[in-house]
């Protein structure tokens, strides 16, 4: 009887894992769903509780990165949102790395800190609040959101994605950036 309700246990636990993954591990999909739409203001904080709201990224490209801390195709994009803070951080790109943990795996939450350390991320991490997944369109991770500086959206990826494919969508948005600062 015991060996019965352990093998059922087992099923049902597997079972909602893998209902629960296609969430988590989307496939690579580039969407132009949310092309033009005006981001809302956030309020966030970072995993050592230091505000983080959107008036540091106004008027500015930005790139938003949904992740959580234990996902192995997260960790390689955060390491390619550095790349991309590194080439385009003077032309005035910021990036901002929001961890989901919070909403799927609250118990992972005190990893995202060490995580940023460890890969010495340059730039914003925060915790996920439902409020910005609601807003920002969240459906899993990682996802990658491109935004002009006029704060609306220009791309917004799922999944994990090549460097190549963030670039072409940026090199636009960036240089665009560039000619409405020197015109002004």
């Amino acid at each position: 009887m015991r060996k019965n309700v352990i093998s059922a246990v087992i099923v049902i636990v597997m079972a909602l894992t893998l209902a629960w993954l296609p969430r988590a591990a989307l496939r690579p999909e580039e969407s132009h769903e949310l092309d033009g739409k005006q981001t809302k203001p956030f309020h966030l904080k970072s995993p050592n509780n230091q505000k983080i709201d959107y008036t540091r990224f106004e008027a500015r490209p930005t790139v938003i990165g949904f992740f959580a801390s234990w996902c192995p195709p997260c960790r390689a994009e955060l390491t390619q949102w550095s790349r991309l803070h590194e080439k385009y951080g003077k032309q005035g790109l910021v990036v901002l790395a929001v961890a989901v943990d919070p909403l799927v795996t609250p118990d992972t939450v005190k990893g995202v800190g060490p995580l940023a350390a460890e890969l010495k991320l340059p730039y914003a991490v925060a915790l996920a609040t439902d409020q910005f997944a609601k807003d920002y369109n969240y459906k899993g991770f990682p996802t990658t959101i491109i935004i002009n500086a006029d704060g609306k959206i220009a791309r917004t990826f799922y999944g994990y994605q090549d460097l190549e494919k963030f670039e072409v969508v940026l090199q636009k948005v960036v240089g665009t950036n560039i000619k409405n600062s020197k015109s002004k």
